[in-house]
C-alpha cells in the first residue's frame, strides 16, 4: 500500500476535521514530490529528514515544517500500529519555536470592513468580519453556523477541539447578519460557500490587498480579538477563545506589541 492510499484510508476512518484531511494532503504530497510515490513498507526516517531539509532550502517558514513533520509522523505511527509500516525511525529534529503572534489593529479591521462594503459580495464579507472579530471563533465554526443559531449570546461546540463554548455579537453584528440572511430559511448556513475552503482564502487574500492592511490570513482575526480583549481585562483572551491552556493563547494568538508593558517593580 502506498503513502497516499493509506492516508485516502486514515482520513476515511479517523475523526478528523475536513480542513485536518486537507491538510494531510497536502503533506503528502510535498513529501512524495521529492521522494516519490512511497510504499508503506519503505517509509524511511533518512528520507523524512532530506524532505525536511528541502523545505528549510525552498524557503518554508520553521513554523510550517514543524507541522509538516509532526503531521507525517502521525500518518507514519498510524500505519505501524495499523501493522502497514515500519516503527519511526529517528528524523531530523527541529529547534523549538520562538512565536512572535501578530495581530491586526482595531483601525485595520475597521479598515477591512471597509473595503467589504467596496465588494460584489458587501453583506456576506460585512457580516463575517464582524462576526469573526466579535467572537474570535475559528473560521470553520463560523462557517458551520446556522441562521436560526445567531442570537446575541451564541452557545456552540467548538469544531477543533469539541468544547463548548458561548460567545457574544454586538448589536451592530446581529444586525449586518439578519442582513446577510435575508429572504433564507432558519435552517439555512449563515455563510454558506461558493466552492471550495481554497476559493474562499483566495477571496480573503484579495480583501486584504483591498484594504491597504498588513497582509493576514482569517486566523488574524482571532489573534486580533483575543488582543484586544487582553487591553481590557488581563485573561480575558483565553475565556474569549475557549483555550483551557493560558500558554496556548500566549504563545500563539496574543500580539504583545500591542499590550501595555507591567509597571516597573516598586522602589
Amino acid at each position: 500500500m502506498t503513502l497516499q492510499d493509506y492516508l485516502n484510508r486514515y482520513n476515511l476512518t479517523h475523526d478528523v476535521t475536513a480542513s485536518t484531511a486537507e491538510h494531510y494532503k497536502w503533506v503528502v504530497r510535498s513529501f512524495e514530490r521529492l521522494a516519490g510515490p512511497v510504499e508503506l513498507d519503505s517509509l524511511s526516517g533518512d528520507d523524512v529528514s532530506r524532505w525536511l531539509g528541502h523545505l528549510k532550502e525552498i524557503g518554508r517558514s520553521p513554523f510550517t515544517i514543524k507541522q509538516r513533520r509532526i503531521s507525517l509522523l502521525v500518518i507514519w505511527r498510524s500505519a505501524w500500529e495499523d501493522g502497514l509500516a515500519p516503527p519511526l525511525q529517528p528524523v531530523k529534529r527541529l529547534k523549538p519555536l520562538q512565536h512572535d503572534p501578530q495581530a491586526w489593529t482595531v483601525d485595520e479591521v475597521r479598515q477591512l470592513l471597509a473595503a467589504a462594503e467596496s465588494t460584489s459580495r458587501p453583506l456576506f464579507w460585512c457580516s463575517l468580519v464582524r462576526a469573526g472579530y466579535d467572537t474570535g471563533l475559528r473560521l470553520g465554526n463560523l462557517l458551520a453556523l446556522r441562521i436560526e443559531q445567531v442570537a446575541a449570546i451564541v452557545k456552540l461546540r467548538q469544531v477543533k477541539v469539541g468544547s463548548p463554548i458561548s460567545v457574544q455579537l454586538r448589536p451592530e453584528t446581529l444586525e449586518s447578519i439578519r442582513q446577510q440572511a435575508t429572504g433564507r430559511d432558519a435552517a439555512d448556513l449563515v455563510w454558506p460557500l461558493w466552492g471550495r475552503r481554497e476559493a474562499f482564502y483566495r477571496a480573503f487574500r484579495r480583501l486584504v490587498a483591498s484594504s491597504g492592511i498588513r497582509r493576514g490570513t482569517f486566523r488574524w482575526l482571532r489573534r486580533t480579538a483575543a488582543t484586544q480583549v487582553e487591553t481590557v481585562q488581563a485573561g480575558a483572551g483565553t475565556a474569549l477563545l475557549g483555550h483551557t491552556s493560558r500558554s496556548t493563547t500566549e504563545q500563539w494568538y496574543l500580539d504583545r506589541s500591542q499590550l501595555s508593558h507591567p509597571p516597573l517593580p516598586p522602589w
